[in-house]
């Protein structure tokens, strides 16, 4: 179920509560007070919000277990360890483009790009990050430059671009 949808039945669940609430105070004491239709809403926006941070989780899960089949792929058909998943062709500059405005040079995953692009932007544009790798399963500092593109480089030779 999507976000989106599940927003929309928690507000159709608040708004329902609150007619009945309106329709029964004229006599019965049923009727759930200001404070509990309060409540009510307020529990069903933390639902919302914790089925769409699961919903994401999924996502996210799905990608990475995709990523780590298309790394075991390239490895059991002779390809080194090293060399970067590639999503798209290799541009003329020696670096493989990995989609979402990401390219790495010859020694970097796309995977790891990815996360070198999250933890980049979730540090706010900080100059140092420090990154891990699903590939080796090791942490990486990258020295991040501003502009367009980005360029993050550290790590064994690592060099990933931000667009």
């Amino acid at each position: 179920m999507s976000g989106r949808r599940i927003v929309q039945i928690a507000t159709a669940l608040a708004v329902g509560l609150t007619a009945a609430g309106t329709l029964t105070a004229c006599g019965s004491s049923d009727a759930p007070s200001a404070e509990q239709v309060a409540r009510i809403k307020e529990q069903a926006r933390r639902e919302t919000l914790a089925q769409v941070r699961r919903n994401k989780a999924e996502r996210d899960l799905r990608k990475l277990r995709s990523d780590i089949e298309q790394i075991k792929r390239e490895r059991s058909s002779g390809a080194s360890g090293s060399t970067p998943v590639p999503s798209t062709s290799s541009g003329a500059s020696g670096s493989t483009a990995c989609g979402d405005g990401l390219s790495v040079n010859s020694v970097t995953s796309c995977p790891f790009a990815r996360n070198v692009r999250d933890t980049y932007e979730g540090s706010g544009g900080a100059s140092t990050i420090d990154v891990y790798s699903p590939v080796t399963a090791q942490t990486y500092r990258m020295s991040c430059s501003g502009g367009v593109p980005v360029v993050c480089t550290g790590g064994n030779g690592a060099a990933v671009y931000i667009r």
